[in-house]
């Protein structure tokens, strides 16, 4: 993307029945946000909206919840609101100017919007992430919708996709699968970094077949709240509860290298 002060600009008062916004890169409303902002309404702190004018129609790349809170504060009637507008924009300018959200201004972008305006703008690391994810079984829910075979620990997974190559990503992903079916609760963060760190200490070494048969017996959520009391760093305390289910009385026992 050009420097934003490459376009040319010009602030101008917009009817919001006007400003149309992009479902492929913008977030989906969160209506307790609008709540809150009505609620806390300070004119004097209320920013223009930031729009492209692309195709004849007036884009919407920042400030799609301020508007959704002046048209609350209209009675929910449209209203002219006022705009920054950009000329010259490309469909992919605005996608990464939404990207580059920091806070500062507006609220900064979540991994998940990112994620998911990344893949709708082609990027090929995160397109792949989600096809193999989505071949393997899962859904990728960039709304955060929990349930069965739904994976919105997005964050993690990209950690875990960056970490692997392609085929350990695949095998990674299949023994989830294998293991607990896709059951919502073996899609939470810790089962997904506890699994990774395991596999990544224990590959080439642990048996898929003897993980899955001695795990898929097991709840995530005893394996989640036991991690929790445990005493390891980080992922490791998800992952030192694998190694114990799967060493339990076994001929076969992994060396300790958690």
């Amino acid at each position: 993307m050009k420097d934003s002060r490459a376009f040319q600009t010009e602030y101008k008062k917009i009817n919001t029945k006007f400003l149309v916004v992009d479902d492929l890169y913008q977030r989906t409303i969160d209506s307790h946000r609008v709540n809150k902002m009505v609620e806390e309404y300070d004119p004097n702190l209320v920013n223009p909206i930031k729009v492209s004018f692309r195709d004849g129609k007036y884009w919407v790349i920042d400030g799609h919840h301020t508007m959704q809170m002046l048209i609350r504060k209209n009675g929910n009637n449209d209203l002219p609101v006022e705009c920054k507008v950009f000329y010259g924009m490309t469909w992919l300018d605005e996608v990464n100017m939404f990207l580059a959200q920091n806070g500062k201004f507006a609220r900064a972008v979540n991994m998940n919007d990112k994620l998911r305006a990344k893949m709708n703008a082609g990027d090929p690391e995160v397109t792949q992430m989600v096809k193999l994810a989505t071949k393997a079984g899962f859904i990728i829910d960039f709304k955060g919708s929990k349930g069965d075979n739904k994976i919105v620990a997005l964050s993690t997974l990209m950690r875990v996709y960056a970490a692997l190559t392609t085929e350990e990503y695949v095998d990674y992903l299949h023994l989830l699968k294998k293991t607990w079916g896709g059951a919502s609760e073996s899609l939470c963060r810790e089962i997904l970094q506890g699994t990774y760190v395991f596999y990544q200490t224990y590959k080439g070494q642990f048996k898929q077949k003897t993980f899955v048969d001695r795990l898929k017996k097991i709840s995530p959520y005893a394996i989640v709240r036991d991690g929790k009391v445990s005493n390891a760093p980080g992922a490791s305390k998800y992952a030192r509860q694998l190694l114990g289910y799967y060493n339990y009385r076994a001929k076969d026992r992994l060396p300790d290298l958690l």
